[in-house]
């Protein structure tokens, strides 16, 4: 495998890791935030917690599900599956949004598997 190709694939794993513990982050945060907007005793404040923490469970899950698929392209670019440089590309190009680390690891990707 390419050293460029290699690259490619250690910034989709470490870009998958910042998403793993994005996800725990925002869990733990709209969690705790949503239990104490509940407790407040103020009125409506179950039903604003309810939806703060059911938010945070919603954004938990969808960075955690970017993860796990970061995580299998990772695998497929191991194993020269022509899907996986698609999907890498497709990830990179999303990164490439999240400035400044996702920017840079987008752009690493895109230069490693357009080689």
């Amino acid at each position: 495998m390419p050293d460029k190709i290699k690259t490619a694939r250690v910034c989709i794993l470490v870009g998958s890791w910042i998403n793993v513990v994005f996800a725990a982050l925002m869990l733990t945060l709209f969690l705790m935030g949503g239990a104490l907007i509940g407790i407040s005793g103020d009125s409506g404040s179950a039903v604003g917690g309810l939806i703060f923490g059911i938010f945070g469970i919603v954004i938990g899950l969808l960075l955690g599900v970017s993860a796990l698929v970061g995580f299998m392209t990772a695998k497929g670019i191991r194993e020269k599956k022509n899907w996986a440089k698609i999907v890498g590309i497709i990830i990179a190009i999303l990164n490439i949004t999240n400035v400044p680390v996702g920017t840079i690891l987008g752009v690493l990707i895109l230069i490693g598997l357009f080689d």
